[in-house]
């Protein structure tokens, strides 16, 4: 067995401690990374007397020309779970000659120190565990590609004015960062970077944002002022700045052309908006949870746009469905004050959801020629009237709420699609003497327990 135990002791004098990193051998140096680690999890590291394998033996470890090139300790644990008591690792005591570092989903304690890692290293994934440590991403090795180190309790702020050249990957998902950012469209090579879930305040330039970026994740952190978006990388494909305290007004008029997903929702983004000149690569926009308002046309959207929200803004006047992209499988305009009459004749045939409650809606409403697809359909707390009939229900229909309008005519229904769990029609004007069962007339149905299995299922 390999004694080092005053190795560890050295920690007063840090000077000290890289002398002894230098001379050490690398199987030595690979000990004192697990030594802190539950008894679990050295199991594979030692053989039946409790001494440690050769290193060319441990699992995990990829050697070359005699030196640990890659050290791979992923867990199948899944990234919602965070393994608790499993020791500490010693990240800062990694051999100089490794490339590749993957020691993720583990739940292992340990600071790591971005000045001690090894300045060959070109990929750092320390996913979901429980490390430490004040993020200074200065100290980085120049020659590093990926720094994923999401779902652990590092600190600090983010300087991305002094990146490896070589970093086009750059992720602290879900930490305790808890400064301010600093971009720079000077950075030509980063691609990727995931800074959401954290507690990052002050105002952010986005027209700072490294000029070959792909994909930004700033949601759920406390940015505050402005945000510009006229200006963005024109590589930038995913956008999502939700759940911050942006606010002001903004322009969706200049996007960058190949821009797939937008969330700006949870923010107090205000004024009106135009969906009139967006990218035609858009496939999600998530607008929900503003403070917008004015009318909204949605007859210039996308083809391929498949899901579009904005509930619980202001937005007002009349609502036009007719001219939808025939890909949309999901549309949410609850929450709003839209007026007027709405034609449900021609919605797209791939529509699955549909939410149009609490609005002001009004007129008459035609069921009978809705999208086969259409799974929830919600036209609650309206202002509709006269009749309604559910002869025609789509048969993969699972929720449909009517209720909270002035339906005041008569209710026709026939046998209701199996996969009807919820229908909501209470709260209107409507009979019960005015039900109406056009079902099939063999001897076996019973056309008035039809009529009572429906006023039960719609709580009427």
């Amino acid at each position: 067995m390999h004694l080092f135990p005053h190795l560890l002791t050295l920690g007063a004098d840090p000077a000290l401690c890289r002398v002894d990193y230098n001379s050490l051998s690398q199987q030595l140096l690979i000990e004192i990374v697990v030594s802190g680690l539950s008894k679990d999890n050295q199991t594979d590291f030692r053989d039946e007397s409790g001494d440690f394998l050769p290193l060319k033996d441990w699992k995990g470890i990829v050697m070359k020309d005699g030196g640990v090139q890659k050290i791979r300790w992923n867990s199948p644990n899944r990234q919602d779970v965070k393994p608790e008591k499993q020791g500490t690792i010693a990240i800062d005591w990694i051999p100089p000659t490794v490339e590749t570092v993957e020691i993720s989903n583990q739940g292992f304690e340990g600071n790591l120190d971005f000045s001690t890692l090894p300045q060959r290293l070109r990929i750092l994934s320390v996913r979901n565990n429980r490390l430490t440590g004040n993020v200074d991403l200065s100290e980085l090795p120049e020659n590093m590609e990926d720094c994923t180190a999401s779902l652990n309790f590092f600190t600090g702020s983010l300087d991305l004015t002094s990146l490896p050249k070589s970093l086009t990957s750059l992720s602290f998902y879900e930490n305790m960062l808890d400064g301010t950012i600093l971009l720079s469209r000077e950075n030509r090579t980063l691609k990727k970077l995931y800074v959401g879930n954290n507690q990052l305040h002050g105002s952010v330039d986005l027209c700072a944002l490294p000029r070959r970026l792909s994909k930004l994740s700033f949601g759920k952190n406390e940015f505050t002022g402005e945000a510009n978006l006229t200006d963005l990388p024109l590589t930038l494909k995913n956008l999502v700045v939700h759940k911050n305290r942006l606010s002001g007004s903004i322009s969706l008029d200049t996007l960058p052309m190949g821009l797939q997903t937008m969330a700006l929702n949870g923010n107090s983004f205000s004024g009106t908006l135009s969906l009139n000149r967006l990218p035609p690569s858009l496939t999600i926009i998530d607008l929900r949870r503003n403070a917008w308002e004015g009318s909204l046309s949605l007859g210039a959207l996308p083809n391929g746009l498949r899901e579009l929200a904005f509930y619980e803004n202001n937005f007002s006047g009349e609502l036009d469905l007719t001219r939808l992209p025939p890909s949309m499988t999901g549309l949410y305009a609850q929450r709003n004050a839209f007026y007027g009459e709405i034609d449900l004749a021609r919605l797209p045939a791939q529509l699955q959801v549909l939410s149009l409650r609490t609005n002001q809606f009004s007129g008459t409403v035609d069921l009978t020629h809705l999208p086969r697809s259409l799974k929830w359909f919600r036209l609650d707390s309206n202002a509709f009237h006269g009749d309604v009939n559910l002869t025609c229900l789509p048969k993969q229909i699972e929720k449909l709420c009517l209720n909270d309008n002035g339906f005041d005519g008569v209710l026709t229904f026939g046998d209701l699609p199996a996969s009807l769990t919820e229908l909501q029609i209470g709260n209107t004007k409507l009979s019960k003497t005015e039900i109406v069962y056009v079902g099939p007339r063999e001897a076996s149905v019973d056309a008035d327990a039809k009529k009572m299995k429906f006023i039960e299922l719609s709580h009427m």
